[in-house]
């Protein structure tokens, strides 16, 4: 196990701090471990883990969503140890809150629908969740999200200062920039873009070049991705 502590993507704790700090209540996230061919080919596309995060107050929350990144990132030297490249691996984080209620609403309902067919066999193992119960339980939780921030995912790094320079120009108050491995994530609270803005947007800039998104996931500020330092920056430039 100490060889394995050797391999890190953790770079810089500040900004995984400040980063965190932009998260709002109800204090619910999901933080995973994911393998990614884009970077390294020969790898497959792979959420190798993930922790889900859930606290009732905010001290206790960043104590537990902390550890949680410690703890995948603690399980890097293990992977790259089984022939999983460094270069191939990203920490990804929601940064929409999960919506708890909603979640277990949906999770009941595919076991209640389970229950009532005779040839289901049944999801729930002997000492142990099934696979497929596991798989019901992440889908619902990842399918249940407050819609707090929109992301513009930004593909082409030379379009990231002309679509920042934009919404300067339309007065839409940028959260936060998180420069990535392939371009930029662009965070705005959705309730600061309107939709008129979205398709203004698309008339300037190709809709294959920008994605607008209102759950995508993120790459950590202050961890590697794909052997890329990201970087976050608070604000409009």
């Amino acid at each position: 196990m100490a060889d394995e502590g050797k391999h890190t993507l953790i770079y810089d704790c500040n900004q995984i701090s400040e980063f965190w700090h932009l998260l709002g209540a109800p204090y619910s996230y999901v933080v995973s471990l994911v393998s990614r061919n884009k970077y390294v080919p020969e790898v497959e596309n792979r959420t190798w883990m993930r922790q889900h995060v859930f606290a009732e107050n905010r001290r206790e929350a960043w104590n537990k969503f902390w550890r949680a990144v410690q703890h995948l990132d603690y399980n890097v030297g293990f992977f790259v140890k089984h022939d999983v490249p460094l270069e191939s691996l990203v920490l990804y984080v929601t940064v929409n809150p999960r919506n708890e209620k909603k979640a277990m609403k949906a999770l009941t309902l595919k076991c209640v629908d389970a229950a009532f067919v005779a040839e289901y066999k049944s999801p729930f193992g002997y000492g142990r969740a099934s696979p497929k119960l596991l798989h019901w339980l992440r889908s619902s939780v990842d399918g249940a999200a407050y819609k707090e921030y929109v992301t513009l995912d930004i593909d082409d790094p030379s379009l990231i200062a002309g679509v920042q320079q934009w919404l300067a120009e339309q007065q839409i108050e940028v959260t936060a920039t998180v420069t990535t491995r392939g371009g930029a994530h662009i965070l705005i609270r959705l309730l600061d873009l309107e939709s008129a803005q979205k398709k203004a947007l698309f008339t300037h800039y190709p809709q294959d070049a920008i994605a607008i998104d209102t759950d995508m996931n993120c790459p950590l500020p202050g961890t590697l991705q794909g052997g890329f330092k990201v970087v976050m920056q608070l604000g409009n430039p």
